[in-house]
């Protein structure tokens, strides 16, 4: 039997939320905004708070807002009449609504690249790679995060779930992914923070996976082959990480 012959890797498809994006940082900065502006949240753990929030905006986001049940401004005022909720405490619409204006006008002003993500697509793209974004959300909101933070003129495609109305890891959304950069799925790779989306939906579509952990969780799949990256820095290493993760073909 002849050897199995390795194909280059000649597009890397990220995710953009915690890949690419802190949305983390942004949450957590707009929820502790939130509480120095709203005593009745003192007594509440940040972490707690943080938690509750993260948990409140996943489900409208997935059940209300990717199926375009509510619209973008409607689940914020939804998410703080729930988070409040999920504490104990009582809150009129008025206020649910001045309370989300607050956290959205904090949360903007803490928008940031995950670190070293700039100096990664920038090597990336000298190397000819196509760099593209892989994203449940939608279109409007992700091309406004990434001209915001500066990484718009920085990639080659932009793949939504709202385009397939199929967010991953549906296989769909891979698959128009890799439409738009040409590449068939044994030369792409897929970097993302979530294992079940990013990961077992890359591999799933036949692309080959690395997972971006940068809280050091547990391995979810010891046996996976997917590699994985802590952090972008130092950028030749995350580099090399990336492009090193290639499918055999034979």
């Amino acid at each position: 039997m002849a050897p199995r012959a390795e194909r280059r890797v000649s597009a890397a498809l990220f995710d953009l939320d915690d890949t690419l994006y802190d949305h983390s940082f942004a949450l957590e900065s707009a929820v502790a905004e939130l509480q120095k502006q709203d005593p009745r949240l003192l007594a509440v753990p940040l972490g707690v708070l943080v938690s509750n929030d993260q948990a409140v905006l996943r489900d409208v986001h997935r059940s209300l807002v990717l199926p375009k049940k509510v619209t973008l401004p409607e689940s914020r005022v939804l998410r703080m009449l729930r988070l409040y909720e999920s504490l104990g405490i009582e809150l009129s619409g008025s206020e649910a609504r001045r309370l989300s204006e607050l956290r959205r006008a904090a949360y903007l002003e803490s928008e940031r690249p995950v670190p070293g993500a700039r100096s990664l697509l920038e090597e990336l793209r000298s190397r000819r790679v196509h760099v593209g974004i892989v994203s449940n959300n939608l279109l409007a909101e992700q091309k406004g995060k990434l001209s915001r933070i500066g990484l718009a003129g920085l990639l080659d495609s932009l793949t939504v779930s709202e385009e397939v109305r199929a967010p991953k890891p549906d296989p769909q959304i891979f698959r128009l992914a890799l439409r738009r950069c040409g590449r068939p799925p044994a030369e792409a790779v897929v970097v993302g923070d979530s294992w079940k989306e990013d990961i077992e939906g890359a591999q799933t579509a036949g692309l080959n996976a690395v997972w971006f952990n940068r809280r050091r969780d547990p391995r979810p799949s010891v046996g996976n082959p997917a590699r994985e990256l802590a952090s972008f820095r130092p950028t030749a290493k995350a580099v090399a990480t990336i492009l090193g993760a290639r499918a055999r073909t034979g």
